[in-house]
């Protein structure tokens, strides 16, 4: 098996700073009902493969070195009438990478939504599903290369975001965090010769809640480091559920075994030592 060693190091100063609250660009409007805000964030990214698989290090087999843009981003997030929030964010996910420069800005995140009171947020749009806290963090909020939602797949997901409707609120003097709501999740993409997936066209639930036991965040997606100097620790469980919704599974086609029975027959043989002649 090849040996891979990735050295990756990233340039994590955004174009302002790493914390999305402290790089944000106040737009000014000239009223106080419509507020905007512009987060540029940028990660540069060096790495070198060594001994890794084809396509990894260089043809030669020594160790190659890579210079691209893992993440360009524009993030425009206000408020309107001050219970109407919006954000829109644009991506440009590994800019560069082995010389690929064909990478087309994407919408990642799109919502509007409505605060009927305050820590109460009603959202719609292409929305961050909830399941676990770190399947909500800020990937350039973060201490690590990469956030550790990268190892979660969901139905029909991009980037671990579906179109859909959602609750996401603060209880209990911001004790208790509720998010969830119905999303898009898995459509039929079966051939006519397999069972239908999803026939019944049900949407996808998804929530989670959590105890605030020390602090409370009542933002978004959530920083992975905090520079304020204050301490967050909270406990909570999630859960997705869309009914007939996974890939098909291949069946083995029913099989009948036969068995005939043989009589048998076994001996024993007793061996003893010849007599000896005196």
């Amino acid at each position: 098996m090849a040996r891979s060693n990735r050295v990756s190091s990233i340039l994590a100063l955004a174009v302002l700073l790493a914390s999305s609250a402290a790089s944000a660009i106040e737009v000014t409007t000239g009223t106080d009902d419509l507020i905007l805000n512009i987060n540029p964030q940028v990660q540069p990214r060096f790495e070198s493969d060594v001994d890794g698989p084809p396509g990894s290090a260089a043809p030669s087999g020594h160790a190659n070195f890579d210079f691209f843009i893992r993440r360009a981003r524009l993030l425009l997030r206000g408020t309107a009438y001050k219970q109407f929030t919006f954000a829109l964010l644009l991506n440009a996910a590994r800019l560069g990478e082995r010389g690929n420069y064909n990478v087309s800005p994407t919408v990642q995140d799109v919502h509007i939504g409505y605060v009927p009171v305050k820590d109460v947020n009603i959202e719609i749009g292409l929305l961050y599903m909830p399941l676990t806290h770190a399947a909500l963090s800020s990937a350039t909020d973060t201490s690590a290369l990469e956030i550790p939602a990268d190892i979660l797949l969901y139905n029909n997901a991009r980037n671990l975001r579906e179109t859909g409707v959602q609750l996401r609120a603060l209880f209990v003097e911001r004790r208790v965090l509720v998010r969830g709501g119905l999303y898009e999740g898995a459509r039929n993409t079966n051939p006519p010769t397999a069972p239908a997936l999803n026939p019944q066209g049900a949407p996808l639930a998804a929530g989670m809640i959590r105890l605030n036991l020390v602090g409370d965040e009542p933002t978004y997606a959530y920083p992975g480091i905090y520079l304020d100097g204050k301490t967050r620790i909270s406990i909570g469980v999630g859960a997705q559920y869309q009914p007939h919704s996974g890939g098909f599974k291949r069946q083995r086609a029913p099989t009948m075994t036969i068995s005939r029975l043989r009589p048998t027959s076994s001996r024993t043989l007793l061996s003893l030592p010849a007599p000896r002649r005196s």
